[in-house]
């Protein structure tokens, strides 16, 4: 099982619901009491903020950058950006790191199984190395 890098939703609430995603897919797949290998770099939402209003958004982005990285030294085998707003920075993140990186996405197509009835779904920012992962 891959280990999966989370740049945390930018509050914590939206954490949750990113980390449930991870897990009942995992669940679903594996069965069991299966779950995510996760590692998860947490922000004090405070200072995010803070550039956003004050149009810091290169500062922001350096501070995600350097979170990615932090989580390809931990182990990660990919990252998941796991907020809305601060996906104006996937780029760079991407480009940032040499693992796989992904951001979440609205999903307004039709599930095409039951499963994926989920209101969000994974999706590849970027190609990686020319290969897809998904």
């Amino acid at each position: 099982m891959k280990t999966i890098g989370m740049i945390r939703g930018m509050s914590w609430e939206s954490t949750k619901f990113y980390y449930e995603i991870l897990n009942k897919e995992v669940k679903g797949r594996l069965g069991g009491l299966h779950s995510a290998k996760v590692v998860l770099y947490s922000f004090d939402f405070e200072i995010i903020k803070k550039f956003q209003f004050e149009g810091r958004w290169e500062e922001a982005t350096k501070l995600l950058c350097e979170a990615a990285q932090t989580l390809e030294q931990a182990g990660a085998d990919l990252v998941i950006l796991c907020t809305n707003t601060m996906h104006i920075s996937a780029t760079n993140i991407a480009e940032s790191i040499r693992i796989p990186f992904f951001t979440y996405r609205r999903c307004n197509s039709i599930p095409t199984t039951k499963r994926r009835q989920e209101k969000y779904r994974l999706t590849r920012h970027k190609v990686y190395n020319g290969r897809r992962f998904l």
